[in-house]
C-alpha cells in the first residue's frame, strides 16, 4: 500500500512539475487603429517563422508562444484585410514575460520584461474579452427577441457591466505604481475615443448606455489623478495623453449635461434674439405644450423635419401649442432665408449661439428637439412623426 502511495506522489509531483509556462509571453496596447492582429514572429535574417497570432481587441492584445527562439523575435501588429505592417517592436530575447506598447510612430514603442507585468496585463485583456464576447452574444440574441426576453438579456448584460468594471478596479488598484495602469487609462481613452462604450454599454432601447460610460469614465479620472505617481504620468504625457484627454473630456461633459436633460426634469432657460434683434428668454413663452426645436440653416435633416413640425402647428396651435425654433446659424442672414424658403411661419424663432447650447443642454448633434409642458418640464425629447403628433394631443387635453 505504501508503494503505490510512494508511487501516486511521484507520478503526482512530476505531472505537477511538467507543467511549465509557456517559453515566450507578450501583453499590452496597440495605440490607436481597429481590425488588427498581433503576431510573434522570429527572423533569422532569411526566414520569417510565426510563433504565435492574436487579436487586437480594442487596442489591447495577449499572446504567448510555447517555444522561444534563439533568433530575434519581434511583436508585429498587422491589419486584418491587407496584412499591412501598422507596427512592430523587437524583444531584447526570443523568451520571457513582457509588457509592451506600440504605436505607428515608432519612437513611442516601450517595453519592459517582468512575470508580473504580463499576468496582470492579460488578466485586464481577459477580463475585456469576457465583456466583448458576453455583450455581442447578448447584442445579437436580443435582435431577435421580443421586448420582455429583450429586457431579461438587458439586465443579463448590466450584471456583466458591473463585474468588468469591479475587476477592472481591483486590477487598477493593485497597480498603483505600475505601466500596467498608465497602459490602461492609454488604452481606455482611446476605447471612449473610438466609441467602445457604445458597443459595450448599450443594448439597444433596454440599456442605460451613458449611465454606464459616464461611471467608468469618472472612476479612470479618478484613479488618474490621485493614485497614479509623477513618472507615470509623464510616461502618458510623452504619448499625447492630454492631447486627447482634453477632447474627451468636453464630450463626457456634454454626455453628463445631456443625462441631466432627460424627461422630468427642468428645461434650462436661456435668451436668444429675435427676427427684429430683440432678445427674450424661453420660458418667457407661455404655452400648454411647447416644442423646442434646436435646428440650423445648413443641417438638412433639420429644415426636412421642420416641414412636419409646422403640420402640428397648424393643427394645435389653437390648444394652446407653441413652437419655439432655435438655430445656431452662424450667420444671421442664412438664418433668416432659410426661414423665408421654407416658409416656417412659427410665432417664435430665435438666435443662439451653439457652443452654449452644448453646455446648457448636452447636444452634440442637430436636430435636438424637446417636448415641454406648460412649466418647462421635459416630457418628450427627440420626437418625430406620429409619436410627435400622439404626444402633443395627449399633453393637451
Amino acid at each position: 500500500m505504501r508503494l503505490i502511495i510512494f508511487l501516486f506522489l511521484v507520478f503526482f509531483c512530476f505531472s505537477a512539475c511538467s507543467v511549465k509556462q509557456d517559453a515566450l509571453r507578450v501583453a499590452g496596447l496597440y495605440d490607436k487603429g481597429t481590425q488588427l492582429d498581433v503576431y510573434l514572429v522570429a527572423r533569422d535574417g532569411v526566414n520569417k517563422d510565426t510563433l504565435s497570432k492574436g487579436e487586437v481587441l480594442d487596442g489591447f492584445f495577449s499572446l504567448s508562444a510555447k517555444m522561444g527562439s534563439k533568433h530575434p523575435v519581434s511583436v508585429e501588429i498587422c491589419q486584418k484585410k491587407t496584412g499591412r505592417n501598422m507596427g512592430s517592436l523587437e524583444l531584447p530575447r526570443g523568451e520571457g514575460s513582457y509588457l509592451v506598447y506600440l504605436n505607428q510612430d515608432s519612437r513611442l514603442n516601450w517595453q519592459q520584461e517582468g512575470d508580473l507585468l504580463y499576468e496582470d496585463m492579460d488578466s485586464y485583456y481577459q477580463n475585456h474579452l469576457r465583456l466583448d464576447t458576453i455583450s455581442r452574444n447578448l447584442r445579437n440574441a436580443s435582435a431577435k427577441t421580443n421586448k420582455q426576453t429583450h429586457d431579461s438579456l438587458a439586465k443579463e448584460l448590466v450584471k456583466e457591466i458591473e463585474s468588468y468594471m469591479a475587476n477592472e478596479q481591483n486590477l487598477m488598484k493593485r497597480n498603483v505604481a505600475s505601466y500596467v495602469s498608465a497602459m490602461v487609462l492609454q488604452g481606455k481613452l482611446n476605447y471612449f475615443i473610438s466609441g467602445g462604450h457604445v458597443k459595450h454599454f448599450s443594448l439597444q432601447r433596454s440599456m442605460d448606455r451613458d449611465k454606464y460610460s459616464l461611471q467608468e469614465w469618472e472612476w479612470l479620472m479618478s484613479y488618474y489623478r490621485y493614485m497614479l505617481n509623477d513618472s507615470l504620468k509623464n510616461w502618458l504625457k510623452e504619448r499625447y495623453f492630454f492631447v486627447r484627454l482634453g477632447k474627451m473630456s468636453a464630450d463626457m461633459q456634454v454626455m453628463q449635461v445631456n443625462r441631466m436633460m432627460d424627461i422630468g426634469h427642468l428645461a434650462p432657460n436661456f435668451s436668444m434674439t429675435d427676427l427684429n434683434g430683440n432678445v427674450f428668454k424661453m420660458h418667457d413663452i407661455k404655452a400648454k405644450v411647447k416644442f423646442l426645436d434646436f435646428w440650423s440653416s445648413w443641417c438638412g435633416k433639420c429644415r426636412a423635419d421642420m416641414s412636419e413640425v409646422m403640420q402640428y402647428y397648424n393643427e394645435f396651435r389653437d390648444q394652446g401649442f407653441e413652437v419655439l425654433a432655435v438655430s445656431v446659424d452662424y450667420i444671421e442672414k442664412s438664418w433668416k432665408e432659410a426661414i423665408k424658403m421654407d416658409k416656417l411661419d412659427f410665432k417664435y424663432h430665435g438666435l443662439f449661439n451653439r457652443s452654449l447650447l452644448s453646455y446648457l443642454y448636452g447636444v452634440a448633434a442637430l436636430p435636438a428637439t424637446y417636448l415641454l409642458d406648460e412649466h418647462n418640464n421635459i416630457i418628450g425629447k427627440n420626437l418625430h412623426g406620429q409619436e410627435l403628433r400622439e404626444a402633443i394631443r395627449e399633453n393637451l387635453k
